[in-house]
């Protein structure tokens, strides 16, 4: 094949090797999957509604512990509510995990596609934005220079016209419209949609020991601070700690 038998154009565009391996887009979702029924979890589940119903009112019926027996029954009683618990608990771990299975199987086959699709998107999107600022600091430039001009125009007309008025000369003032540069497009246009920015602040942090204090969330390290209480600190100045009581309950 001769160098002159070549078509630039074709071997330069990425188009005809792109094509064809571009899929045919779906228009629209695909057909709705059929409904997953909770019946059978429901079922299995609302046995216990009675049960748990008056282990509510009885537990309820004790509002303080005086005496061992109370303190006997409310060990009781939320030790058979553990049980229940977990019961149900297991029940409802048995229906979902093999959903909770299939969405996780399904978002991660998925993120092999949409992670670098995402990635293509964010870094077009910083490009463009890029762009974007070139264009609006170069639009400011030219405003800038446009009116520059102006004032100088009109510091020139109004000294003429002080002299005019010197000699007793008519002079008819001239009005100057104000200078506008033609705005930066907003939306890019392409056959498949279109692109456009939005003005918004982002904020990053140089030196975090020169922001101001109002603009600083604090919080306290709870870990830290028991581990210090542990340690036999007892001074915690704007801070109450003090040992207390965690039941635990062993079926």
């Amino acid at each position: 094949m001769r160098s002159d038998d070549i078509d630039l154009g074709a071997a330069m565009d990425p188009q005809p090797y792109l094509a064809p391996l571009i899929p045919e887009i779906m228009e629209g979702p695909p057909p709705p999957l059929p409904a997953l029924s909770a019946q059978p979890a429901q079922v299995d589940i609302i046995r216990y509604e009675t049960l748990v119903k008056l282990m509510v009112e009885r537990a309820d019926a004790i509002t303080i512990i005086q005496d061992d027996t109370t303190n006997y029954l409310a060990a009781d009683y939320a030790l058979e509510a553990k049980k229940i618990f977990n019961i149900v608990d297991s029940l409802e771990e048995y229906y979902k995990r093999p959903h909770l299975d299939y969405t996780a199987t399904v978002r991660a086959f998925a993120a092999k596609f949409k992670d670098p699709l995402q990635r293509i998107i964010k870094s077009m999107g910083r490009l463009q934005g890029d762009y974007r600022r070139l264009q609006e600091n170069e639009r400011a430039k030219k405003q800038a220079a446009l009116e520059r001009e102006q004032r100088e125009l009109e510091a020139r007309l109004k000294a003429e016209a002080v002299a005019a008025e010197k000699k007793g000369e008519v002079y008819t003032p001239v009005t100057m419209p104000a200078p506008v540069v033609e705005p930066v497009a907003k939306v890019t246009r392409t056959s498949g949609g279109s692109s456009s920015q939005k003005k918004v602040i982002r904020v990053e942090v140089v030196d975090l020991d020169k922001v101001d204090t109002k603009f600083i969330v604090r919080t306290v390290d709870e870990k830290a601070v028991i581990e210090s209480f542990k340690g036999g600190n007892r001074t915690f100045p704007g801070l109450t700690v003090f040992e207390d009581f965690d039941t635990r309950y062993r079926l």
